[in-house]
């Protein structure tokens, strides 16, 4: 399973969620019949919302994206919406109006989207003939251009046969197919993969990987996971979340995590320079290591880990969120970590150092770049 980028037949449920940019996380939830629900930072015009708020019209939802200020919709059909914030038209409606309800975001005639990401204040896209997609923000669209964001999609060039993508800060991981990455944007902690190059709006292939089947994406870090079980990570290092055993501004390659056996899942996320973590599922045993001041690792100890450690907990998927994470285990799904404006989706606004219920029915989770969401029955 790739990170919050697998389409949902209605009744499917996912959980997306990354580091909080944002200072008022916001969250989104679709039920059953593909509505979707949302609470924390709409938008920039009303308070954060503390408990569920339908996000009206859609239905038939079957997959989406929060990101650090404005959510994303897949329905069905291959139609894509987006609400919250628009100041740079990230909500890809041709306008920088934000809106709390949902708009169609306006994908040229014919076009069917199959996948959706999103980078900070940014939307990306997969569409059926494996091309790629971007709006908002242009830091990590892979679109060159002298205007500093486009509020409607453009279709990325230079990429085929792409399966699935997320985004971090300003920079955003593209799959193939065939189990390679390509990335673009920002590269000054080593974000991108490829040692000695500097930022760039033309997709590079990430050198010395292959057979990947997920990616995720922090702010200035990426993970990917190869079809035997490897994980790599690269990038921002600060807080030890690339997993090698040190503190480093930046790694520049992809490094190969020792693990004790093959992971069925990864998920990488934070807000640097005040944090930044990963998290692993080997043998449904949570490992996790980097930025540990609120707990978010899940060992119960609130230090900086620069290696894997073994926290004790078993979950069938997890996914790193800044300051807090999530864990579903039989259908439950579990929050940790930092409250942020009500994060954990508990109701509660105190910390958690170990795992507290926040919803049952769950069966999927993922990550993206900033923020949460996710769907239930």
């Amino acid at each position: 399973m790739r990170p919050g980028r697998i389409p949902l037949s209605s009744g499917t449920v996912a959980v997306l969620f990354a580091a909080a940019l944002a200072l008022t996380p916001s969250v989104a939830y679709a039920s059953e019949a593909g509505t979707v629900y949302t609470w924390g930072a709409v938008d920039s015009q009303t308070s954060p919302l503390r408990f569920p708020q339908r996000v009206e019209p859609l239905t038939e939802v079957t997959e989406i994206d929060a990101g650090n200020s404005s959510a994303y919709a897949l329905e069905k059909n291959g139609t894509v919406w987006a609400w919250g914030q628009n100041e740079d038209g990230e909500l890809g409606n041709g306008t920088v109006v934000s809106s709390a309800s949902a708009v169609h975001v306006n994908m040229p005639a014919g076009v069917k989207i199959v996948s959706i990401g999103e980078s900070q204040d940014s939307g990306l896209a997969v569409d059926s003939t494996g091309h790629g997609w971007a709006w908002g923000l242009r830091g990590a669209s892979c679109n060159p251009g002298a205007n500093a964001y486009t509020a409607t999609p453009q279709e990325v060039q230079g990429l085929g046969s792409i399966v699935s993508v997320q985004g971090g800060e300003h920079h955003s991981l593209w799959l193939t197919s065939s189990g390679t990455i390509y990335a673009c944007g920002t590269n000054a902690q080593g974000q991108l993969g490829v040692p000695n190059l500097s930022s760039t709006s033309t997709p590079v292939r990430v050198p010395g990987l292959g057979h990947v089947v997920e990616i995720s994406a922090g702010e200035r870090t990426s993970c990917a996971r190869t079809s035997n079980g490897e994980i790599y990570v690269w990038g921002a290092d600060n807080h030890g979340q690339v997993g090698n055993g040190q503190f480093r501004e930046e790694v520049t390659s992809p490094y190969h995590v020792p693990l004790p056996g093959p992971a069925s899942e990864i998920s990488c996320g934070g807000n640097l320079p005040t944090n930044g973590h990963t998290l692993a599922v080997v043998g449904g045993t949570l490992y996790g290591w980097g930025a540990d001041a609120f707990g978010q690792v899940g060992d119960g100890a609130e230090e900086d880990k620069s290696l894997p450690v073994d926290t004790g907990m078993n979950f069938e998927t997890v996914v790193a969120s800044g300051v807090s994470s999530f864990g579903i285990e039989d259908g439950v799904l579990f929050s940790w970590g930092n409250h942020a404006s009500g994060i954990l989706g508990t109701g509660s606004a105190r910390d958690a150092l170990e795992p507290e219920e926040v919803e049952s029915g769950v069966t999927q989770v993922s990550s993206t770049a900033h923020i949460a969401a996710y769907l239930y029955r």
